[in-house]
C-alpha cells in the first residue's frame, strides 16, 4: 500500500497543480475491453482508464479510474469488480475447460488428477442428483447431534465436526511458532462465529442491529428447510444466536488479534486442562490425530476459560441447536437449490451486496480449486503456465532483487545496521512463483461420483489432516498454504 502511496502522489500534485486538471500529456491510447491487456504507457499505468473530467481534488477515486468503472460496470453477481476479478475471469474459463474436460474421461486412471477432479466436478455439476438428495447427505450427522446426551458426547461430536463437517467454538491446528520460525507447532484458539467477525454480534447502531436481525430470519428459514416447524426453528434460531454472541463476547477483537504476543501463550497439556476442564483435552487431541507433545500455543487463555463455563451454563439442547446450526450452514452450498439460495440471499445479498449469486459452473470451479487446488493447479500449469513462462518470471524477479540489492547501500535514509538488516531480510526471501516446486500427496484422498456433498467433506478431512500431521516437525518453506496456481495474489 505504501509503494501504490508513492506511486500516485506525484499525480495527485499534478492534478491538483490546476484548477483544470488533465492527464499529463500522452499519446491518446484505445480504451482496453474486458480481458484485453492494458495499454501500459510511460507512466506505468493505463491512461484510458483515467477520467480527467473529474477534479482529482474534488474526487481522487473517479479521477484515477473512472473510465475503467466505465468500461467494467459491476456484475450483478459480484460485489466487488477491479483487475484482479478481470485476471480471474479469465483463469477461471482456462479452469472450466480443464474440469470439463476431466468429467469426460470416464476411463481416467483411478487416483489420477484427471480422475479426481472430473469426479469432483461432475457430482457438483450434477443438478438433479444434488437436488434429489436434498438434506440427506448431511442426515447421518445430524443424527449423531441428535443423539449428544451428555458433556462426554458433546465432546465426541465437536472432534467429529472438526473434522470439517461443521464449526465448533474452538479451533485446534497447526501454526507456524512465533517464536521459533523454524518449528510447527499444535495451537487451540477461538472459532465458532457464524457472521464475519465478533462485531456484528455486539455493535448497537442501526446497520448492525438490522443484520443481525436478518440474520435470526435467515436461521430459522433454514431450520425450516431442514424440516423443522416455523415456532421450533424461530427458537432453535434464538438459542444459536445467544451462544454465539455469548462466544463473540468474550473473544478477541481484531485489533487485538494483530498482537502476535497476545496470542502466544505455550501451555503444557496439564495447564490446558487446569484452563478448561470440563474437556478431557487429551481425549480430545487423541480423536484429532494431533500428535503427542509436552506444549501447545493456547492463543485466547481468557476465550477458552469462558468456553468452559458456557459448557456447564448452557444447556445440552442449546449447544445441540448451534452444532446442528453449524451442519447445515457449513453444507449449504452442496446441498439441493433451496438451501443454496437461501444461504445465497443472506450471505451474498445481505453481507455483500450482491445482487445475483455465480452461475452453478463458476461455483463448482471455485469449490474444485478450493477443496483440490494443487491437482487443478496441476493441469492448470501444463495448460497456461509453461516453465519457460516461470522462467522469465524468475529472471524478472532475479532482476528486482539486484536492483534492491545495488540500491540499498545507497539509501541515504537509512542507517548502515538497518542497510544491513534490509540486506539480509532481501537474501532471505524464498520465492515463490507460479507454481510449487514440490507438489503435495493427495492419494490419500478419495473422490467418486457418487456424492458432492461426501467429496466435499473427505476433502476437508484430507485437508484437516495434511496440516495436523506437520505439527512437530520442521516449517515446510516450500508449502503454498492455501494459495493454489490459478489464485491471484499480486
Amino acid at each position: 500500500m505504501k509503494r501504490l502511496a508513492l506511486l500516485v502522489f506525484p499525480l495527485l500534485l499534478a492534478a491538483c497543480s490546476s484548477s483544470h486538471p488533465t492527464a499529463p500529456a500522452v499519446t491518446k491510447i484505445a480504451a482496453p475491453a474486458p480481458h484485453v491487456k492494458a495499454s501500459i504507457g510511460e507512466h506505468g499505468f493505463d491512461m484510458a482508464l483515467m477520467d480527467p473530467a473529474v477534479k482529482a481534488c474534488d474526487d481522487f477515486y473517479h479521477y484515477a479510474t473512472g473510465n475503467y468503472s466505465k468500461l467494467h460496470p459491476l456484475p450483478a453477481s459480484q460485489s466487488r469488480y477491479g483487475s484482479f476479478e478481470t485476471v480471474e475471469d479469465r483463469n477461471r474459463e482456462i479452469l472450466k475447460q480443464i474440469a470439463e474436460e476431466d468429467a469426460a474421461m470416464r476411463n481416467a486412471a483411478a487416483g489420477s488428477n484427471e480422475q479426481k477432479i472430473g469426479d469432483f466436478y461432475a457430482t457438483c455439476m450434477a443438478t438433479d442428483a444434488v437436488e434429489t438428495a436434498g438434506l440427506s447427505p448431511i442426515q447421518p450427522e445430524l443424527a449423531r447431534i441428535d443423539a449428544v446426551h451428555d458433556l462426554p458426547s458433546l465432546q465426541d461430536e465437536f472432534a467429529r465436526l472438526e473434522l470439517g463437517a461443521g464449526a465448533v467454538p474452538f479451533r485446534v491446528g497447526a501454526e507456524r511458532d512465533y517464536k521459533n520460525s523454524e518449528s510447527t507447532i499444535a495451537s487451540v484458539g477461538q472459532s465458532g462465529l457464524s457472521l464475519p467477525d465478533r462485531d456484528y454480534y455486539i455493535r448497537s447502531d442501526e446497520k448492525s442491529v438490522k443484520t443481525r436481525d436478518a440474520y435470526l430470519a435467515h436461521v430459522s428459514r433454514m431450520f425450516q428447510l431442514a424440516g423443522e416447524d416455523g415456532a421450533r426453528a424461530n427458537d432453535e434460531a434464538a438459542r444459536v444466536l445467544m451462544l454465539e454472541t455469548a462466544l463473540a463476547t468474550a473473544s478477541m477483537t481484531r485489533i487485538q488479534m494483530r498482537d502476535p504476543n497476545a496470542r502466544y501463550h505455550m501451555m503444557t497439556l496439564g495447564e490446558l486442562q487446569a484452563l478448561a476442564p470440563h474437556i478431557e483435552w487429551s481425549s480430545y487431541l487423541r480423536a484429532l490425530g494431533v500428535p503427542a507433545g509436552d506444549h501447545l500455543n493456547v492463543q485466547q487463555p481468557d476465550y477458552l476459560r469462558t468456553l468452559d463455563q458456557l459448557l456447564t451454563s448452557m444447556p445440552l439442547d442449546e449447544w445441540k441447536s448451534y452444532l446442528r446450526w453449524t451442519v447445515i450452514d457449513r453444507n449449504a452450498a452442496t446441498l439441493s437449490s433451496r438451501f443454496v439460495d437461501e444461504s445465497f440471499a443472506f450471505r451474498g445479498a445481505v453481507l455483500s451486496g450482491t445482487k445475483e449469486n455465480l452461475p452453478r459452473w463458476q461455483r463448482c470451479i471455485r469449490a474444485t480449486d478450493a477443496e483440490l487446488g494443487q491437482p487443478l493447479g496441476q493441469e492448470y500449469v501444463r495448460r497456461a503456465f509453461t516453465p519457460e513462462a516461470k522462467a522469465h518470471a524468475l529472471e524478472l524477479i532475479g532482476n528486482l532483487e539486484s536492483a534492491l540489492r545495488s540500491d540499498i547501500p545507497t539509501l541515504s535514509w537509512m542507517s548502515d545496521a538497518t542497510k544491513q538488516q534490509a540486506l539480509a531480510k532481501l537474501s532471505a526471501f524464498t520465492r515463490k512463483i507460479g507454481y510449487p516446486d514440490k507438489w503435495r500427496d493427495y492419494s490419500a484422498l478419495t473422490i467418486d461420483r457418487t456424492s458432492y456433498t461426501e467429496n466435499v467433506l473427505r476433502a476437508r478431512r484430507w485437508a484437516y489432516n495434511y496440516g495436523i500431521n506437520r505439527i512437530g516437525k520442521p516449517v515446510d518453506k516450500l508449502d503454498w498454504g492455501r494459495f493454489t496456481p490459478p489464485t491471484v495474489n499480486a
